[in-house]
């Protein structure tokens, strides 16, 4: 080392003393208006009459949104409703010399088949198994038509249809005096 040089402080073992001298200092001067710019920067919140006229402001688009929804749902419904899923052709037997009949009515078989599948959805339906008798009434099939309407009254009866009850009574008794379908 060189003596001319002079001696630095040895660092002390502690930050003690250095906490004593930082503490002993006077506190810096704080200037008058830095409080009033401090609450100004400050962002204000928002208040309940905001909030409402910022909704006031876009009910126009929330409804045009909401009955747009609507409009999609009643189109979605309606074609659902509305489609054909092209049905095949009734099936046709060759009758001898040529001369082909349907084996049922289109409209009969269709309604047969609308039925049955009522029925295999909901077999607790007992409008379904009446709408299946008359359609197998309306086809020549009384011992089908019978057993189903036998069904339809069992399941009524179950859930107190007591006017469905009564009709297929009536129906029953029509139907095996040979009456109407």
């Amino acid at each position: 080392m060189n003596p001319d040089q002079p001696q630095l402080p040895q660092p002390e073992p502690s930050l003690e003393p250095l906490e004593r001298q930082l503490r002993a200092l006077p506190l810096p001067a704080i200037p008058a208006h830095l409080p009033s710019k401090l609450i100004a920067a400050i962002a204000p919140m928002p208040t309940a009459a905001g909030t409402v006229a910022s909704i006031w402001k876009l009910w126009p688009w929330m409804a045009a949104i909401g009955g747009a929804g609507v409009m999609a749902a009643a189109l979605t419904y309606t074609w659902l409703a509305n489609r054909n899923p092209n049905p095949a052709p009734p099936a046709k037997v060759e009758s001898g010399a040529g001369n082909s009949t349907n084996v049922l009515d289109a409209p009969t078989s269709k309604a047969i088949r609308d039925a049955e599948e009522a029925v295999r959805i909901d077999p607790y339906n007992a409008d379904a198994w009446f709408a299946l008798a008359k359609a197998q009434a309306a086809t020549n099939r009384p011992d089908e038509a019978i057993s189903s309407a036998k069904k339809a009254l069992d399941v009524a009866r179950s859930r107190n249809r007591n006017d469905l009850v009564q009709t297929i009574e009536a129906w029953l008794r029509t139907h095996r005096k040979g009456g109407g379908r």
